[in-house]
């Protein structure tokens, strides 16, 4: 089934039942499995992340982060900077904000804040990193870029095995991974997992382990880091072509729910 949604796809959320995506100009709009709309919405800015909580919908556009139940915006906050990453941790919205100085070409000054579900700001920590990767299991766990580098751990700061800004994560079902600025991918028990020959853009879940997706292409690994398919210039390998994979279900919708 092919879905529009009138603009360039920004952010996609997507579950077994359902899908969720936003756009660069600020459309929201959900689908069943059946692909019939649900609901859509109009937010303010692009879409950054997407978070659900039960049958609210969180997401970050532009300068906002704004709630939303069955299409209706309950509440929408404005924060410093662009409003980044999401998620909810000990029953609370967690959100990330980043400032970038246009004149130094880098982020100066990031926000960690946290809100109730009914939208009262509870609290805001400042700090000169900008999260990169933001994720809530038993821990709330950030990525951080220049200058500290590592990763909080519950507010608590975490060195990792390389000084490289993270740029990415993954929480896995058995381990934390966290791509890096420098090619690395390490892990949350301290470990080098993989060095890539560039940046680590993002990484997902697959049967076999993982995929990496890296400025130069994208590189499928199995948990003991042996490759498995590499991807050049838009070509799959059979071996990853044919997998039935996490990272190909979101393609495939990535694909569909297009723009005009």
């Amino acid at each position: 089934m092919i879905r529009e949604l009138g603009q360039p796809v920004s952010a996609i959320d997507l579950e077994e039942d359902s899908v969720i995506a936003g756009g660069w100009d600020g459309a929201l709009r959900k689908w069943n499995g059946d692909g019939d709309l649900i609901w859509k919405a109009q937010c303010s800015d692009r879409i950054e992340s997407i978070l659900r909580i039960e049958d609210l919908v969180v997401v970050t556009s532009g300068l906002h982060i704004s709630c939303l139940k069955d299409g209706e915006i309950l509440w929408s906050e404005a924060l410093e900077g662009s409003a980044d990453l999401l998620a909810f941790h000990n029953g609370k919205i967690i959100a990330t904000s980043s400032v970038y100085d246009i004149e130094h070409g880098d982020f100066m000054e990031s926000a960690i804040w946290r809100f109730s579900l009914e939208g009262d700001l509870l609290n805001v920590e400042r700090m000169d990193e900008r999260p990169w990767f933001l994720d809530s299991n038993d821990k709330l766990l950030l990525g951080l870029g220049r200058p500290k580098c590592g990763i909080l751990v519950d507010g608590e700061h975490q060195n990792l095995p390389t000084d490289s800004p993270v740029t990415c994560g993954l929480y896995g079902r058995e381990n934390v991974l966290f791509g890096h600025a420098n090619g690395l991918i390490t892990s949350l028990k301290g470990e080098i997992i993989s060095e890539e020959s560039s940046s680590i853009e993002s990484i997902a879940c697959v049967e076999k382990g993982f995929v990496a997706a890296l400025e130069s292409g994208v590189v499928a690994k199995t948990p003991d880091s042996n490759r498995f398919g590499k991807h050049q210039e838009n070509k799959l390998q059979p071996r990853l072509q044919d997998s039935t994979t996490c990272i190909g279900v979101v393609v495939g919708i990535l694909a569909a729910v297009r723009s005009k």
